[in-house]
Formats: C-alpha cells, structure tokens, sequence
C-alpha cells in the first residue's frame, strides 16, 4: 500500500494547504483569526446593507505632507481618497469564496478517495466490470478467483495504478490491461490447480 498512501498523504497535504489558506485570509480580512468575512458580506447583501468598510482597505484616510513657504517647512494633514481599495477590497472577496470552493472540492476528492480504498467491495466490482466485458467470468470459480485476484494479487496499489491510468487513457486500453493481469495471474500454478480441483467437484 505505499503508492496508495503516498497518495492519500498528498491529499492530506493539499487539505490542510487550502485550509492554511483559508484561515490566513480571514485573519487578514476580517476581525480574527476565525471570523468568516465571507458569511457577513453575503449576510450584508441579503439585508440590503452597505458593506461595511474594511479596516484592512479604508476607502478615506488622512495623508501628511510638508510644504516649505518661505524657507518655513509646514506640516498638513488633509484627508485622502484611495479608490483603489474599493478594487482591492473586491479581490480579496472574491479570492474568499474561491477559496471555500477549492475546499470543499479538495476535501470532497480526499473523502471520496478514501471510499474507493477502504471498501473492498469496491474494489472487486471494479474489476469485475472489466471482465464482463470480455466474457471472463463464466461460473462462480471465476468469480471467486477475481475477488483473491482484486484483494490478493492487484492489491490497494494494484488497482489504485488501474484507477490512474483510467482517469488518463480510455476504457478500451484499460480492459486490455486488466485482461492481461489476469491472464497472468491465472496462469499462476496454484491458481490454475484451485480451478481445476473445484472444477473436478463441480462435476464429479
């Protein structure tokens, strides 16, 4: 299982990147580390309510600058306008919700990852449905090797190289492989005598 949970730790990784991410912003945006900035401006704009000015993106704030008059340095502080935060402000919103989109996206593709390796039915059918295709499972002796060839001989990594290779190439090639695997695997001696002694019960 070391290609599977090399896998499965990456995934790990990329959650907890995107949270990382996700809790930073908000600590930027808003007013703690845990404060959801995104939740009070979608419950602004359902109320009909301005949105509140950012302290992170003041759209008004006082400037200080010094003018010299007649070899006198006077310092004034006047009051500026900086539109640009009304755009920067907009940015940081949107770069909010995209994050919670990639979160959930992130956290769906981890836990469903998770489905397709712990269940071993799973598993099985997966394989099973290859097979069929081909007519390869005549009787229930093809039907129980297929469950050791699944749990016993492609194992977690076994099918999780399977399952990458059908996410970038075709049905067809991937039927072609799973064929020749157990083509392989039946041709294995005592795979080839449990058939024939289950075969000789069968019928004797």
């Amino acid at each position: 299982t070391y290609l599977t949970g090399l896998y499965m730790f990456v995934k790990i990784l990329y959650c907890v990147n995107i949270i990382c991410q996700f809790f930073i912003l908000n600590a930027f945006m808003g007013h703690g580390f845990y404060s959801a900035y995104g939740l009070e401006v979608l419950d602004g704009l359902a109320n009909n309510w301005e949105i509140k000015e950012s302290y992170r993106f003041p759209r008004v704030t006082l400037c200080d600058f010094d003018i010299r008059q007649l070899q006198n340095l006077q310092r004034w502080t006047v009051q500026c306008v900086l539109p640009i935060n009304l755009f920067n402000e907009k940015i940081f919103i949107f770069l909010w919700f995209w994050f919670v989109v990639v979160a959930v996206v992130t956290l769906g593709n981890f836990l469903f990852w998770i489905w397709r390796v712990i269940i071993k039915h799973n598993r099985v059918a997966y394989i099973k449905k290859f097979l069929k295709v081909r007519d390869q499972l005549l009787g229930e002796d093809d039907k129980k090797v297929c469950r050791q060839f699944a749990d016993q001989y492609l194992r977690d990594d076994g099918l999780f190289v399977l399952r990458i290779v059908a996410r970038n190439t075709n049905a067809i090639l991937l039927t072609d492989l799973v064929l020749n695997l157990w083509g392989i695997y039946k041709e294995k001696p005592f795979v080839k005598k449990a058939l024939s002694d289950d075969y000789g019960e069968t019928h004797a």
